[in-house]
């Protein structure tokens, strides 16, 4: 059973988070364990299956049914749990998450916004009328960039987000591995089979589908991509199931990764602007 809180010290910190799995990459393992390992209180509310306490960070699951599954009462479940657990500083990781992250700033509280994506351009590439696009990406990012200013700092993960705004509220922290993840020694290949590897998240801005559509001229190769990470695209499910040359392996857990990528020849990584 997990410890009560009446029985530990404040929460220091602690993540929320309505659209990520808690046990998430960035935010669990490159954040949130992170702090616990410098000596932090550290606590997430996010999708799980259970209260418990893993590599010292405490999990708290945010429940997904019902109305809940909606964002108003994803919004406000989260915020009740954020308030009831009395944390220092709030680290909130989802978009829908600012309003909530603008009433924790007015209880006094201090908020962290982890932008993880450039959202602006993401909506310039949804295949809209170029004028609906347009309109829709400055009007979210004049929500964003007001939004912000409640807020003590904000992070991104790459230098391109970070400068959108103001330079001494912003910090990247790129998505990458930690460096024991390159410890894992790759032994010599048995197969005469070239291994392409590609392990993040899944969609058609991440470039899968060109890779794909490039396999069907190596047809007499002898050549497998192998694709990790969760989609419920049900499109590209299909695609991966059925072509020969892919291999797909779904979500691979964090400690997993490093045999993954060491067992391929090639790794991909081929972002659509």
């Amino acid at each position: 059973m997990p410890e009560d809180r009446r029985d530990r010290e404040a929460l220091e910190v602690c993540h929320l988070t309505t659209s990520h799995r808690a046990i998430d990459n960035r935010l669990f393992y490159n954040e949130a364990c992170s702090l616990a390992r410098a000596g932090y209180r550290t606590a997430i509310i996010g999708q799980h299956e259970r209260r418990e306490i893993l590599e010292g960070v405490e999990i708290i699951p945010l429940s997904t049914d019902g109305r809940r599954r909606s964002m108003i009462g994803r919004m406000m479940r989260a915020l009740r749990i954020a308030i009831k657990e009395k944390a220092a500083l709030y680290h909130f990781h989802d978009p829908e998450l600012i309003p909530v992250g603008v009433v924790l700033k007015l209880l006094g509280k201090k908020v962290i916004w982890d932008a993880h994506e450039d959202y602006q351009s993401q909506l310039m590439s949804r295949n809209l009328p170029a004028a609906a696009k347009t309109l829709l990406a400055r009007c979210w990012w004049v929500f964003e960039k007001n939004a912000s200013r409640f807020f003590d700092h904000v992070i991104t993960a790459d230098s391109q987000t970070e400068g959108k705004f103001s330079a001494d509220k912003a910090t990247t922290i790129a998505n990458f591995p930690p460096a024991a993840f390159g410890d894992v020694e790759r032994g010599e290949s048995t197969s005469d089979t070239l291994r392409i590897a590609y392990i993040g998240g899944i969609s058609r801005e991440r470039g899968l589908v060109k890779v794909v559509e490039a396999l069907d001229h190596l047809k007499g190769e002898p050549v497998e991509f192998h694709i990790a990470g969760d989609t419920s695209d049900p499109e590209l499910l299909k695609l991966f199931s059925e072509h020969p040359k892919v291999v797909y392996h779904g979500r691979v857990p964090w400690k997993e990764v490093p045999r993954y990528l060491a067992s391929a020849e090639v790794g991909v990584v081929l972002l659509q602007p």
